[in-house]
């Protein structure tokens, strides 16, 4: 909650710090949303084991313990938060069956990649 500089009470906050209503969102605020989701992909794809992850995932969908006997030097809490991140990021998406986590890469990963980055660059490859 926040006070309203109006002084009617206190306004909901959404995650962002912003009126949870989007009384006053600019452009600015959502090119804003729009670098930190291009921001999260990239910090998705700059740590070595997240890549290992990728490409384990890459040929099929896999449980988490076929994951981690592909990665055996990485505790099964870290391989968690890797796989959490990634999942944030949009790369991965993850189907519950019993007590088992499967993981495989979104149907559009690629241009979840593409789509973060930055639009000169893709410009470029089309001349």
């Amino acid at each position: 909650l926040s006070l309203d500089p109006l002084g009617s009470g206190p306004t909901p906050l959404s995650s962002w710090g912003r009126r949870a209503d989007n009384a006053g969102v600019s452009s600015t605020d959502l090119d804003a949303t729009t670098l930190e989701s291009r921001t999260a992909v990239f910090s998705a794809l700059s740590d070595p084991i997240r890549l290992r992850i990728l490409d384990s995932l890459s040929a099929e969908q896999r449980c988490v313990c076929e994951i981690q006997e592909l990665i055996p030097d990485i505790a099964p809490n870290l391989l968690s938060y890797h796989l959490r991140v990634l999942r944030e990021a949009g790369l991965v998406e993850s189907t519950r069956r019993g007590r088992w986590v499967d993981y495989r890469l979104v149907h559009d990963a690629d241009q979840t990649l593409m789509a973060a980055l930055p639009a000169g660059l893709m410009q470029e490859e089309a001349v």
